[in-house]
């Protein structure tokens, strides 16, 4: 189990400003450090660190030293308050140090953020039953975690926002967010085979390699080709649970 990070004393600070700038409590401009800080009793230093954090994050504006933040426009207007409901790939996958992150951060911006009491893996991958699983669900916004293609795109024809964390997302008309594993896992195979390894395997669940080989997977049976290794099935065998 990854080890859960508890917040700074700048982050709950930043946290706190940011939830009250998406409430409209401020109109165009923050107050200074000065002021926020009597307010919240902390030190100046760490309410202007964590106003810089708010500024790296776009969500103030700076005007030059001795003038007061800018509310950028666009977190007056975002949504406030969504019920956003997470859809895992498996049960495990709650106490992840970047599900953790990801539910801190949503919260607070003052959504309702929480996991679905069932899982991709609980529902079999199955699009039928994901279907009448999120419409019994009441969510205005869903994140889903390596999704299938037939998941994602079930997912992409919904009228309702979805965000695709992971899985066969690529191609989709559907937002959706990764990783760069592929210069990692080239030069991983690149250094099997410089040891003088021919017969390498990737274990893939079967959701990466249909309906088509997912890019990773291909990736990985491309770099194999380019060193003259005939690749097949027996290069991706499944991963059983």
């Amino acid at each position: 189990m990854d080890e859960l990070r508890f917040l700074s004393k700048i982050e709950q600070v930043a946290a706190h400003l940011r939830k009250h700038i998406l409430a409209g409590k401020w109109d165009h401009t923050i107050p200074g450090r000065q002021e926020l800080a009597m307010d919240l009793g902390v030190s100046n230093k760490t309410v202007e660190s964590a106003l810089q954090l708010l500024e790296a994050e776009g969500v103030l504006i700076p005007q030059g030293a001795g003038r007061r933040r800018k509310i950028a426009e666009f977190p007056k207007s975002a949504p406030v308050g969504l019920k956003i409901r997470y859809l895992a790939y498996e049960s495990a996958d709650r106490s992840l140090a970047h599900h953790m992150d990801l539910r801190r951060r949503l919260e607070s911006a003052g959504h309702n953020y929480a996991f679905t009491e069932k899982s991709l893996h609980d529902l079999g991958m199955d699009v039928k039953k994901v279907a009448e699983y999120v419409e019994n669900t009441e969510a205005d916004a869903w994140i889903v975690s390596a999704g299938s293609v037939e998941i994602l795109e079930w997912f992409s024809k919904q009228p309702k926002p979805v965000i695709a964390q992971f899985g066969r997302f690529h191609g989709l008309p559907i937002a959706g967010v990764g990783v760069g594993k592929i210069p990692a896992l080239t030069a991983s195979v690149r250094k099997l085979i410089s040891l003088g390894h021919k017969r390498i395997v990737m274990l893939s669940r079967s959701e990466r390699r249909k309906p088509t080989v997912a890019p990773y997977e291909q990736a990985f049976l491309d770099e194999l080709e380019a060193y003259g290794i005939q690749t097949g099935a027996y290069n991706l065998p499944d991963w059983e649970d």
